[in-house]
């Protein structure tokens, strides 16, 4: 049997507490000369601890575990003390109290995971991770220490971005300054926007909206303004309500003037401009103008206009006025010559006045023309391919004015044409009537002397001619009763006179039957609406003396019998006899003709007596129009 050492179980647990206390004294030993040290290394290697640090730990293999806690046990720390480090296990991260043992503020130190870092970030998530406060603080971004950027959601609800933006708001709110030095003098404004390279630099008011480098940029208490382009409202100060569209619209210097619209490239861009209320589109529209309540329509219009005040629509409208006042131009280059003409209207394409300084004159048409005060042209004058027909009550004029007179309602029937205040004519030269053709409605010019009342006559010959007893015949007229058949009296007048404008002979007119008349071939007077005196004087020869000799002569009108003359001879075989009568006609022209008829004996009406070189006539038509 071989030896054995037998350890009991009481034996073992002496010897291994006497081993751990041998440990721990030579631990202790080991230790003690370092206990009064000013900083401690731990390592494996010996070396001295950095005397900089407190602690200094050294290890290639194993790192430092710090306390780890959840939230709740962070939080219920007694009186940490600041600059206390945990391990946060509810957010897996390094919190330090920053705050005090009483007041103890924990924040968690950046990694990758919680901070934002400046060479780019990854694995980012869009639910979780943002750049930002999570308390109702504002968010700010310097450049230089200067103010770059602002997001402010503590009663101001302001946003700034870019260099200077916003810099002196201090209690403004819901502004929103995009730009460098946008919106930069702004301290307590409210509800401005501002985007652009100082956009606003120069505003302090309110209810602004500049877009555009430089835009609004003059503007000092104005507010309400809209600005849009490039320097447009640049030089606005304190005016209110303005709205300019385009670069360097309403962009002159010192401008106070409110309610104005200016849209287009420099449109209203005058300066030291105090006006209101104009309406300025296009580009330099009323660039130069300071008046008030002006509308500019187009590219250059109105563009030289200072103190008047007018509406010019069209490319180049008026734009060569300058003081003129209360002018309407309307079309392209319409008004070009006008500079002060006062009181002008003008419509149509290239219309214009033909010399400055008119005053109250018009032109309406294509190429229309007026040159004279107190005027109205209608179409072009200078060429006739360009002349307008003018119609009244009427869709396609024919004449250069077309008027139809039809009555619009019962009361309006004699309204058709009326004229007031005719001067009268002092001259008895070179006057005329207007004459209205009855079927075509035309109107042309007559000699006055045709419509006077006096001296209006018709006188021609009758033709020697046998009237058969017991038959009525014809009256008939010598030789068609033409000037050149009837020759001239011995003094050398002509035997045919007709002064009476639209009175006309016609022979050989195929009558028909009428009120006391039959059938017949004979010649006609037509007489156009009048009042007339007829005189008949004939000449005649019975065929043998009777004391029955009866003679009878009829005065037609429109084929019907108007009056009738009984002459008898007195047992003469010759004798004179003369009608007369008066016959007013109305309405549209009318024909006068006469019928013979000798009861007892054949008669010869005589014609003339050659005298000489001339011809006088013993029987004659006379007729005298009396109005």
């Amino acid at each position: 049997m071989k030896n054995k050492f037998l350890i009991s179980n009481k034996m073992k647990s002496t010897l291994l507490k006497n081993k751990l206390f041998s440990l721990l004294l030579i631990l202790q030993l080991a230790v003690i000369p370092n206990l009064f040290a000013q900083n401690i290394a731990i390592n494996t290697t010996g070396n001295a601890p950095d005397t900089s640090a407190m602690l200094d730990i050294t290890s290639t293999t194993q790192g430092l575990l710090m306390p780890r806690l959840t939230t709740a046990q962070m939080n219920a720390i007694v009186l940490p003390a600041t600059g206390l480090l945990i391990y946060n296990t509810s957010l897996n991260v390094f919190e330090v109290n920053i705050g005090t043992s009483a007041s103890p503020n924990w924040v968690p130190i950046a990694t990758t995971q919680t901070g934002w870092n400046t060479i780019g970030n990854s694995n980012t998530n869009g639910g979780t991770n943002f750049l930002g406060t999570t308390d109702n603080h504002p968010l700010k971004i310097k450049v230089n220490n200067t103010l770059a950027g602002l997001i402010d959601s503590l009663g101001g609800s302001n946003t700034f971005l870019g260099l200077s933006a916003g810099a002196a708001n201090t209690t403004g709110t819901q502004n929103t300054f995009i730009g460098n030095s946008a919106g930069s003098s702004a301290v307590s404004t409210a509800s401005n926007v501002f985007v652009g390279n100082s956009a606003g630099s120069t505003s302090t008011g309110s209810y602004n909206t500049f877009m555009g480098s430089s835009s609004g940029n003059g503007n000092t208490t104005g507010t309400n303004n809209i600005f849009l382009g490039y320097l447009a409202g640049k030089g606005n100060t304190t005016g209110t309500y303005n709205t300019a569209i385009g670069s360097g619209a309403g962009g002159g210097s010192n401008n106070t003037g409110s309610s104005n619209i200016y849209i287009g490239s420099n449109a209203g861009s005058a300066s030291n401009n105090s006006s209101g209320n104009n309406v300025l589109i296009g580009s330099s529209a009323g660039i130069n103008s300071t008046s008030a309540s002006n509308v500019f329509v187009g590219s250059q219009a109105g563009q030289s206009n200072t103190t008047g005040v007018n509406q010019f629509i069209g490319y180049n409208a008026g734009n060569q006025n300058t003081t003129g006042t209360r002018n309407t131009f309307m079309g392209y280059t319409s008004g070009q010559t006008n500079k002060t003409g006062n009181n002008i209207t003008l419509v149509g394409y290239a219309t214009d006045v033909l010399v400055d300084g008119l005053n109250n004159a018009a032109a309406i048409g294509y190429n229309a023309k007026v040159g004279s005060n107190n005027s109205f042209v209608i179409g072009d004058t200078a060429s006739t391919a360009n002349a307008v027909n003018v119609g009244v009550g009427v869709r396609y004029p024919l004449k250069r004015l077309h008027i139809d007179a039809a009555p619009v309602s019962s009361s309006s029937a004699n309204d058709s044409l009326k004229i007031d205040h005719l001067a009268s004519m002092t001259s008895a030269n070179n006057k005329a009537l207007l004459v209205i053709d009855s079927t075509t409605g035309y109107v042309g010019r007559e000699n006055i002397s045709m419509f006077s009342t006096a001296g209006q006559i018709m006188r021609f010959g009758i033709n020697a001619q046998p009237i058969n007893t017991g038959t009525e015949a014809a009256l008939r007229f010598n030789n068609s009763a033409s000037s050149a058949n009837m020759g001239n009296t011995p003094g050398g007048v002509s035997n045919f006179i007709n002064t009476i404008n639209g009175a006309s002979v016609t022979t050989g007119v195929s009558a028909a039957a009428g009120t006391g008349t039959l059938a017949r071939t004979t010649d006609q007077v037509t007489l156009p609406a009048g009042l007339y005196k007829v005189v008949v004087r004939l000449d005649l020869s019975f065929a043998f003396t009777n004391i029955s000799n009866n003679f009878y002569l009829k005065c037609v009108v429109n084929n019907n019998e108007y009056s009738l003359l009984d002459y008898t001879s007195d047992a003469t075989a010759t004798g004179s006899m003369e009608f007369e009568d008066f016959i007013n006609i109305t309405g549209s022209s009318q024909t006068l003709d006469f019928v013979t008829l000798s009861t007892t004996n054949n008669v010869t009406i005589k014609d003339q007596a050659v005298m000489g070189s001339g011809k006088s006539y013993r029987s004659l038509v006379l007729i005298q129009r009396l109005q």
